[in-house]
């Protein structure tokens, strides 16, 4: 993917230190050589985006809110690419004015981004980068379609801001001589895309409605970078009772997202414990 390839999942820590060492280890912060290292663009020597996110945050800790920015508008060339085709990919092939409204959810991402850059909080963004923004590009899809009428709110039969017989529904041929849908016409960025964008819309509600430590839980399970014995450690408990507490969180998800599982009880959104110990 060019600048900010996905890094391998496995050993999450050992990635986590290399990026604080690297960030640790960059020139004096907005002289001329930190821009030209945040800037370097070559394959052995660049930054990795999470780096580049520390930086911002840094910048707007030190009240250098205008160097941040600079940061940033650097983070975003680097992603731009990506981004743009996970939002054409999720994006109708036939909704009207399409690459308008591809312009728009594209600048509606970057402020999402931003926005999670921003908060003095920690964020994920700085241990999985493409995993959260990711997950943020496909709410924001989600949320704009929605806006514009093109898909339904859940639970929610037809869209209201505009005529059915005017709104470019999913649910319609691609072609006259396709029987396809829409929504299975359009490219899938991996597995079920507009059912994953509801899964991660009843997600996001859930997280909402956590405490910051069950946010930590659920939001590493669903990125994987981080083991549960990793998150043990970070929050001081034992193995056993974050797999208690990631059971009672995906126990709740499930009655949100109400999808039967295989064994046919309900929900397997987040079941199950994959290949993390």
């Amino acid at each position: 993917m060019g600048d900010g390839d996905h890094p391998s999942r496995s050993e999450p820590n050992e990635r986590n230190a290399a990026n604080e060492a690297a960030f640790q280890n960059l020139p004096a912060a907005g002289t001329p050589t930190y821009w030209e290292r945040l800037q370097d663009t070559a394959p052995g020597s660049r930054l990795a985006l999470e780096v580049l996110v520390m930086c911002a945050r840094e910048r707007l800790a030190a009240g250098r809110d205008d160097q941040a920015k600079r940061v940033f508008e650097i983070l975003l060339i680097k992603v731009q690419g990506t981004i743009e085709g996970w939002i054409g990919q999720l994006t109708p092939r036939n909704a009207r004015d399409r690459m308008r409204l591809i312009e728009d959810i594209k600048q509606e991402v970057a402020a999402a981004l931003w926005q999670e850059v921003a908060p003095p909080a920690p964020t994920f963004l700085t241990e999985g980068f493409w995993h959260k923004a990711r997950l943020l590009t496909m709410n924001t899809v989600e949320q704009r379609l929605i806006a514009e009428g093109v898909k339904t709110r859940k639970d929610v039969e037809r869209p209201t801001r505009v005529p059915q017989s005017q709104s470019d529904s999913l649910d319609q041929p691609s072609g006259p001589e396709e029987s396809r849908t829409l929504a299975e016409s359009v490219a899938d960025p991996g597995g079920d895309a507009y059912s994953l964008i509801e899964l991660i819309s009843d997600i996001k509600a859930l997280l909402a409605d956590l405490p910051p430590e069950g946010r930590l839980l659920l939001e590493n399970e669903i990125t994987g970078e981080l083991t549960q014995r990793e998150m043990g450690e970070r929050l001081g408990i034992t193995d056993r009772a974050v797999r208690m507490r990631l059971e009672a969180l995906r126990v709740r998800l499930r009655a949100r997202y109400h999808a039967p599982d295989s064994s046919g009880g309900e929900g397997g959104a987040a079941s199950g414990e994959g290949s993390r110990p």
